[in-house]
This record gives C-alpha cells, structure tokens and sequence, in this order.
C-alpha cells in the first residue's frame, strides 16, 4: 500500500470584497483533478470573486455585510 500524505489543514483567513467591503473568512481548501470551479459571487453586492487559486478551491463564509448609508443619512450630507 502506498504511502499517502495528508492533506493539510485549511487556515481561515480575513477577507473583504474588492467591491463593497463584505466582510468574509475565506478558507482554501485543496482541490482534486475533477474539481470544477464555477463562477462566484458576493452574496451582498453580486461582483465576481476568484473560486480558484492555483491547485486550491477558494470558500467565502460571509460575516458581514457593509453597512449602507439610509436614505436619511444621505439626506443630511
């Protein structure tokens, strides 16, 4: 039988969306050859983020959206 190495431990880490600020930890999982990698999203604003990073899948676990000024709030800049 083979020697099989395992896998490392995913390290969670801060991230925050390029394009409105959503807070994210983001874990890089390693991806097998069969891995397919879709398009993803920001589940607050929709702009595009990477799913693939070299041989790792990227995950986004939300922890926050930005917060948006209130109609008021604008109203008195």
């Amino acid at each position: 039988m083979p020697d099989i190495e395992p896998l490392a431990t995913p390290k969670p880490e801060p991230f925050a969306c390029p394009n409105c600020g959503a807070r994210y930890t983001l874990v890089r999982a390693e991806a097998d050859r069969m891995s397919v990698s879709g398009q993803i999203v920001c589940r607050s604003c929709g702009g595009p983020l990477n799913g693939r990073e070299s041989r790792f899948v990227l995950k986004y676990f939300l922890v926050d959206r930005p917060k948006i000024p209130t109609r008021a709030a604008r109203g008195k800049q």
